[in-house]
C-alpha cells in the first residue's frame, strides 16, 4: 500500500469528497481547536485565515507523529449583507436563514491553509476564496418544505448545495467547491506557493 503523503485536517465530508474526486493519497483527521467568531472580531475574511492557521496550528502541536506530512486545513463562512453566518446550533437559528437569504444577497468565504514540512520549521500559505449567491424566493406554501428537507445545522450558514441545497438558489457568482468548503483552484495555487508538485500527490498520476 502507497505511503499517506496528505492529512486533510477536517471532518467535512465535502471537503473529504472533493480531495478523493481529485484523486489525492490522503487521510482526513479531525481537528479539535476553538475557533474565533464574529463575536471576536465581525471580520469574515480575518475569521476564515485566522480559523484555517489556528486549525492548523492546533493539528500540528496535538500530533507530531504526522510532522512529516502534507496538512491541509480550511475554514468557511456566510455572510448574508452585513452580517456573518456561523453555523446554526438550535433549530429555530436555522428556520431564521431563510427569510435572511431571501433578503439579502449571500457570500461564501473558504480559507485553505497548506502545510509543507520540508525545510526546517516548514513552509505555509494561506488563500481565501468568494463566491455570491442569489436566493430563489420561494412561496409560502413550499417555504417550511423546503426548509426542513434543505437546512442542517451541520454546515456553515446552514446549508450546503449539494443534493437538495441546489433548490435554494437561482444564481451563483464563483466556485462551487468553494461554497462546499474547499476551492480547489485556490487549493492547487498553494501548493505551487509552498513548493509543492500537485501531481505528485495523486494516487494516479498521468504525467
Amino acid at each position: 500500500m502507497e505511503k499517506i503523503k496528505i492529512i486533510l485536517a477536517s471532518k467535512s465530508a465535502a471537503r473529504i469528497a472533493i480531495l478523493k474526486q481529485l484523486g489525492l493519497n490522503f487521510k482526513s483527521r479531525p481537528t479539535f481547536s476553538c475557533e474565533y467568531t464574529s463575536k471576536d472580531r465581525n471580520d469574515v475574511e480575518w475569521l476564515v485565515r485566522k480559523n484555517s492557521e489556528l486549525k492548523l496550528a492546533d493539528f500540528l502541536t496535538k500530533n507530531e507523529a504526522l510532522a512529516d506530512k502534507v496538512v491541509i486545513t480550511a475554514d468557511t463562512l456566510v455572510m448574508a449583507g452585513d452580517k456573518i453566518i456561523e453555523k446554526p446550533k438550535r433549530q429555530e437559528e436555522a428556520g431564521e436563514l431563510l427569510s435572511i437569504y431571501e433578503k439579502n444577497e449571500v457570500q461564501v468565504f473558504s480559507s485553505v491553509c497548506v502545510h509543507n514540512p520540508s525545510g526546517g520549521r516548514g513552509r505555509r500559505a494561506v488563500g481565501i476564496d468568494k463566491s455570491v449567491l442569489k436566493m430563489h424566493r420561494f412561496s409560502s406554501d413550499l417555504r417550511e418544505k423546503v426548509f426542513n428537507q434543505v437546512f442542517s445545522l451541520d454546515f456553515s450558514g446552514g446549508f450546503s448545495l449539494e443534493g437538495w441545497g441546489a433548490i435554494l438558489f437561482d444564481n451563483l457568482n464563483g466556485s462551487y467547491y468553494n461554497v462546499l468548503g474547499m476551492p480547489i483552484h485556490v487549493l492547487f495555487k498553494l501548493f505551487v506557493e509552498v513548493g509543492l508538485d500537485f501531481f505528485s500527490f495523486l494516487l494516479v498520476n498521468k504525467n
